[in-house]
């Protein structure tokens, strides 16, 4: 395109002039661009996620700066909070961090024209644009704790006492720790929490309820673990593997017994079994003393009544469950 603009002396004319050309050399740029096939063809080409375009080395790893800042809320009256007082907090911040991206295991699948990728994000702090490193420190509310006493008050009254109990293994547990920025931002190892993650996965109701009324005792009642398919992770050795088992309308626990290969020695793992006291008389496991229907009336080592568990059409099905051939049993019963 060529534009011919004529000299004049009038700077109004001269200004004039000069508009209407920038206005035509726009037009005719844009104008170039829809209706020239060769230069089309090279933005789109440009623009396509391919490797080896511009597109795709700015969508693998983005040159344009990102920053996230956080500010704190310190609290400055954590006594006086816990007595019932108004909190009072000050703002302290920014705390500044770099977030740099990057995608990682990049394939392409050219039937579908689709790019699948994982987003790996790493955050650099910036001691320049921030107030005072991330680890300072800040007084701040125990979330992890406060999720905690928060579930127990719907819990049944019998689990209640048993999380307490758990509880107050964790005696410098505080309501308001004091966390560095970046514990907060970021994460950190809660010994709360790990206790929490133990219980992943378990049944929080059977037939809407948290307990059962089938035998002699809270304890017994509970719905406590998994129904057995999962476990949750983080376990250690020396851990109970807690199951419910509808069959029998109780729970049961695992404890460790060995390490076994799979998938041809590529896994290593450990295998849980179910501990001979589980079915064990009421004078050896005081705690089966509750599965005695009725109360005090029990069964020789080895047998399970489930009487009370059975029933068809509102009647009571008189079955009695023990391990094959009446392993683990009394005597008397072999």
């Amino acid at each position: 395109l060529h534009f011919f603009i004529k000299a004049s002396n009038n700077q109004r004319c001269h200004t004039r002039t000069v508009a209407a050309g920038l206005v035509l050399l726009i037009v005719g740029s844009i104008g170039l661009v829809a209706y020239n096939p060769v230069l089309r063809w090279q933005v789109l080409q440009h623009i396509a996620l391919r490797n080896g375009t511009l597109a795709y080395s700015q969508f693998i790893s983005p040159k344009v700066p990102v920053r996230i800042q956080f500010y704190a809320f310190d609290l400055q009256n954590p006594i006086e909070v816990i007595n019932g007082d108004r909190p009072f907090v000050v703002q302290r911040g920014p705390f500044t961090y770099a977030e740099v991206r990057r995608k990682e295991d990049v394939s392409c699948d050219e039937l579908r024209d689709w790019l699948t990728y994982k987003q790996n994000r790493t955050y650099l702090f910036l001691r320049n644009e921030s107030i005072a490193d991330d680890s300072w420190r800040f007084t701040t509310a125990n979330l992890p704790l406060v999720t905690i006493l928060n579930s127990l008050r719907f819990m049944p009254q019998a689990l209640q006492r048993f999380a307490s109990a758990a509880l107050a293994a964790f005696p410098n547990e505080t309501l308001f720790p004091r966390l560095s920025v970046r514990d907060v931002a970021f994460g950190y190892h809660d010994k709360l929490l790990r206790l929490a993650h133990e219980h992943l996965g378990e049944i929080q109701a059977f037939n809407g309820s948290r307990s059962l009324h089938f035998w002699s005792s809270e304890l017994a009642n509970l719905v406590i673990g998994s129904d057995g398919s999962l476990a949750p992770p983080f376990l250690n050795k020396s851990a109970l593997l807690p199951a419910f088992i509808s069959d029998i309308c109780r729970s049961l626990y695992g404890v460790f017994d060995s390490e076994v290969d799979a998938a041809g020695g590529l896994l290593r793992l450990w295998r849980f079994t179910g501990p001979d006291r589980l079915l064990a008389n009421a004078s050896e496991n005081p705690d089966n003393a509750g599965y005695c229907t009725p109360a005090g009336n029990c069964l020789p080592a080895g047998l399970f009544n489930l009487t009370e568990c059975k029933r068809l059409n509102g009647l009571h099905i008189p079955v009695v469950a023990s391990l094959p051939h009446f392993l683990l049993a009394a005597p008397e019963i072999q």
